[in-house]
């Protein structure tokens, strides 16, 4: 009974309908835990785009392992690389699934540190869960200049219903020349862009 009023915040459109379902308003601000000064424009125009995503230990199918190896085979103008989870077991799981593409690299996990070094020089930093808040592989992929695609709707990111939709985004990266200038001037801006955060704000 004491409290009068509170803000709520969420990261993205998703997070927000859930709320609003409960009766409960919410204001959309994506957060980045990371230093936002360590990730400069990098983004240079490849021949075949490098597209990465991220998995987690024991919870690969849900961050879209299996899903990204059916989409691969469809989109042989790209390089997809896998970070996190059990390298072995990853490839273990590919072969019983069948996949048979070249285009596929499975790194496993890794340093953070050499992760950041890697991605650098990537085009794409792919988000395939289907319940997500804004992810640190979106985050950086914007902040570098990069083309980030994501399942849920983010403001200024192209995202996908269905695979069809998916394979037709991954299939335009070829076209993309120069960095994503509008993307990171935006999220530069919108990234933890609370109240109280004073340095955003000024």
């Amino acid at each position: 009974r004491w409290i009068k009023r509170a803000d709520n915040y969420v990261e993205n459109q998703w997070e927000a309908d859930i709320l609003k379902g409960f009766g409960v308003e919410s204001k959309i601000v994506p957060s980045f835990l990371g230093n936002i000064d360590n990730f400069p424009v990098f983004y240079k125009k490849a021949e075949m785009p490098i597209v990465y995503i991220s998995v987690a230990d024991g919870r690969e199918e849900e961050y879209g392992f299996t899903y990204l190896l059916n989409v691969a085979e469809k989109v042989p103008e790209c390089k997809f690389y896998i970070y996190g989870g059990e390298k072995y077991e990853m490839e273990r799981h590919a072969n019983d699934f069948g996949f048979s593409g070249s285009n596929v690299y499975i790194v496993g996990r890794v340093p953070k540190e050499k992760m950041n070094e890697d991605i650098k020089h990537f085009h794409c930093g792919l988000r395939l869960n289907e319940t997500d808040g804004f992810s640190e592989v979106t985050a950086k992929s914007i902040l570098m200049g990069q083309y980030p695609i994501t399942r849920l709707e983010n403001t200024l990111i192209p995202h996908f219903e269905n695979m069809d939709e998916l394979i037709s985004l991954l299939k335009s990266l070829v076209e993309m020349k120069t960095y994503n200038e509008k993307g990171r001037n935006y999220y530069l801006k919108a990234l933890n862009n609370y109240p109280w955060n004073v340095k955003n704000n000024k």
